[in-house]
């Protein structure tokens, strides 16, 4: 028995899943706002200890301040903001391009000779010139309205999309949260289990040493041992791996994350039915927002097509100009003049038309593209409900498991009990038990996941939904 213990090597999470052998059990029994896991003070637990105090000075303890914080510092989101202000400084330059009187000032000097023919003689001067004018549309049959709402309706392009970068983010970081607890179980599940397999196979030498048991049952023990360290490996491996999620999204590392609470689940933003979940989704999903938004642009861009290439233009115009020494005359004059004008441009190819019918065209697919949006996030929708349904199902299935288990468990200890300490059943037992519990470990990570998955299917996930305690 002892030559199979020390060929099994148990996996750390740094020495995270050393001083955090359940973490979602003792998560669970924590409190509100206090440490989800308190790490041991052994030698080994240093650097998880300052991890812990790291993470409550920062978030309070609290995931959900973990995610507003990292919404609000994350590139994707600047970015995003930095669009929507962006768009938002374009409204206001068409408007004012288009509606705000132009005020256009020239000025000049130089140095000017004329040479005449008649008795006045030559002239050599240093002309200066000051010319003012001020320009004001006064109507265009609805093109430099045309112009703002096609600006307008950019920017609402641009809002939509930080609302769907910050969907995506919430629902990353949370899916990184629980993948993270469910991989950090699943670990110490799967040492359980070696370790139960490493008990039965030194069980089953000490029957052969005996002459009470068969080489054929020791050979399927050690399988079994080869197996669950197998199965560990990879448990490992996908525990690495939820750690880099976290590291990504969060930009801390995983043992900071982990000590944080987590809200309850929102079970009460999921509908009644799939049908309601589906016209939520078309109402609030940002990528249905940003068809329709994109949609507008396009009637917009039509409206300014229609009005610049079949409408002609009135704009007004006022100009001073003050000139002296200039063009041979002597001395200081000024001219002024005011006038209203007309313009219609029309290219003799017929241009226009296709400028028109282009945008049509234009508007016509953003119409079709719409509502393929709706299509898709219906799909979508409707996956994420069943994802959810299934889920659930397959985690109350493994914890009605472990409850069946946890009374074999029981049995097999009273049996053993009964026959003189025969501890095989009991070994048998508890590697079963651990292996399920693994399981369900994992099934209830992915059902937190689906949740979260689904609201964010329904345009629902966004910072409020964690503020729930």
């Amino acid at each position: 028995m002892a030559k199979w213990k020390r060929n099994i090597s148990v996996p750390l999470f740094g020495a995270l899943v050393m001083a955090m052998p359940l973490a979602s059990a003792a998560r669970d029994a924590a409190p509100t706002g206090s440490l989800a896991i308190q790490p041991s003070l052994s030698s080994g637990d240093a650097k998880l200890l300052a991890a812990s105090k790291q993470a409550i000075r920062k978030d309070d303890g609290l995931l959900r301040n973990a995610i507003r914080y990292m919404l609000k510092e994350h590139g994707q989101m600047k970015a995003a903001r930095a669009d929507v202000q962006a768009a938002k400084e374009r409204i206001r330059e068409t408007f004012g391009t288009n509606w705000f009187p132009q005020f256009d000032l020239t000025a000049n000097a130089g140095y000017e000779r004329l040479t005449k023919k008649d008795l006045h003689g030559d002239t050599e001067l240093v002309p200066r010139e000051v010319d003012l004018a001020l320009t004001q549309r006064l109507f265009d049959f609805g093109q430099a309205n045309a112009n703002t709402d096609v600006v307008r309706a950019t920017h609402q392009v641009m809002v939509d999309t930080l609302a769907l970068t910050e969907q995506t983010l919430a629902l990353e970081a949370v899916s990184a949260y629980h993948s993270l607890v469910g991989a950090i179980d699943v670990v110490e599940y799967a040492r359980l289990t070696v370790e139960a397999n490493a008990g039965i196979v030194g069980h089953q030498e000490a029957l052969l040493e005996g002459e009470g048991g068969d080489k054929t049952d020791l050979l399927k023990a050690k399988k079994e041992v080869f197996l669950a360290q197998a199965q560990r490996t990879i448990a490992n491996m996908q525990l690495k791996q939820a750690e880099n999620r976290v590291r990504a999204i969060f930009q801390r590392p995983a043992t900071e994350i982990i000590l944080l609470q987590a809200p309850k689940l929102p079970n009460d933003l999921i509908p009644a039915s799939v049908e309601e979940a589906v016209q939520i989704a078309y109402a609030n999903h940002p990528q249905v927002r940003i068809a329709q938004a994109t949609l507008d642009t396009m009637i917009a861009t039509k409206k300014s097509v229609l009005a610049s290439s079949f409408y002609p233009t009135i704009l007004g115009y006022a100009d001073a100009k003050y000139k002296k020494n200039v063009a041979g005359t002597v001395d200081f004059f000024a001219e002024s003049s005011a006038r209203v004008e007309l313009t219609f441009p029309f290219n003799l190819g017929g241009t226009a038309f296709n400028s028109h019918k282009a945008a049509t065209l234009d508007k016509r697919a953003a119409a079709r593209r719409l509502d393929d949006s709706k299509t898709q996030v219906e799909k979508l929708v409707r996956d994420a409900w069943d994802a959810l349904d299934g889920a659930k199902d397959v985690e109350k299935m493994q914890m009605d498991a472990v409850e069946i288990l946890k009374e074999v468990l029981e049995l097999a200890k009273s049996k053993a009990q009964e026959e003189a300490g025969d501890e095989l059943l009991v070994l048998e037992a508890s590697r079963e038990l651990n292996t399920v519990q693994g399981l369900g470990a994992s099934a209830k990570a992915l059902t937190a996941v689906s949740l979260y998955k689904l609201l964010e299917t329904m345009g629902r996930l966004n910072q409020a939904v964690f503020e729930t305690p």
